[in-house]
């Protein structure tokens, strides 16, 4: 089913093996530049980082994946995709979810307990991001996760409430539509803002776990092509890229 927003074509199927695969094979038959999203109610493969999967039951959650083509976007800034990608979902969720937090460098959280994971893919050409794509798996209406799973949580699990999907797909689209224009007009600024504000143990020592040691930091900053800055508790400032370092 294709539907129209006043942003977004959305197109609704029941299956597919991941909105993010199913979006890229539209761009090979599309011949404009729309922005859309495609929204399933079941991935069998769902695709997270690396080689990861997103585990999720039929119709319980919202999967979708954006897709949007930015203006003149370098590829040095390809980190502030992710940023918007997540304040878009904090924006959603954290009227529902007060103790929501970012945890560097995408998942949503509240508490301990994970409870949406983000997969950007971006084409290029030459020094520009040509389209991106933003894949977004919120776990809403799940009430059961497996062993594996043993820190993912819901919004039902933690209010207790059934929530509308369709409500919360609304509410993700109104909070990408401010966070890709705020990017559009270079609020670079707006964005880091927002995105450290809101950041998961910013400021806070916490044990970590790097290639070769574990060792407590404290995290003071993201530089705006993604690296972690973090202080050791000998004063020590380093960096780190993704899955150079997870938390303990």
């Amino acid at each position: 089913m294709i539907m129209k927003s006043t942003f977004f074509e959305i197109i609704e199927i029941e299956e597919t093996l991941s909105t993010n695969l199913h979006a890229s094979d539209l761009l090979a038959v599309r011949n404009d530049r729309t922005p859309y999203i495609v929204k399933a109610g079941f991935q069998r493969k769902g695709k997270g980082q690396g080689k990861n999967h997103w585990f999720s039951d039929r119709d319980k959650n919202l999967l979708c994946s954006i897709v949007y083509f930015p203006r003149q976007l370098r590829i040095a800034y390809n980190f502030y995709i992710s940023k918007i990608t997540a304040l878009s979902i904090f924006d959603a969720l954290q009227t529902e979810l007060p103790s929501l937090k970012i945890k560097w460098p995408n998942d949503i959280v509240t508490g301990e307990y994970k409870i949406a994971g983000i997969l950007i893919e971006n084409s290029l050409k030459g020094e520009f991001i040509d389209h991106f794509i933003s894949g977004i798996g919120i776990n809403v209406n799940q009430d059961k996760f497996p062993d594996f799973e043993f820190s993912a949580s819901s919004l039902k699990l933690i209010t207790g409430r059934e929530y509308d999907t369709e409500v919360l797909m609304q509410n993700l689209i109104e909070g990408f539509r401010f966070w890709i224009n705020a990017l559009q007009n270079r609020k670079y600024d707006l964005i880091d803002q927002a995105y450290l504000r809101n950041l998961y143990r910013l400021n806070e020592f916490s044990s970590f776990r790097s290639a070769d040691s574990i060792f407590k930091g404290r995290i003071i900053g993201v530089e705006r092509n993604g690296l972690l800055l973090l202080e050791t508790e000998e004063g020590e400032l380093q960096k780190f890229d993704f899955k150079e370092i997870v938390f303990v």
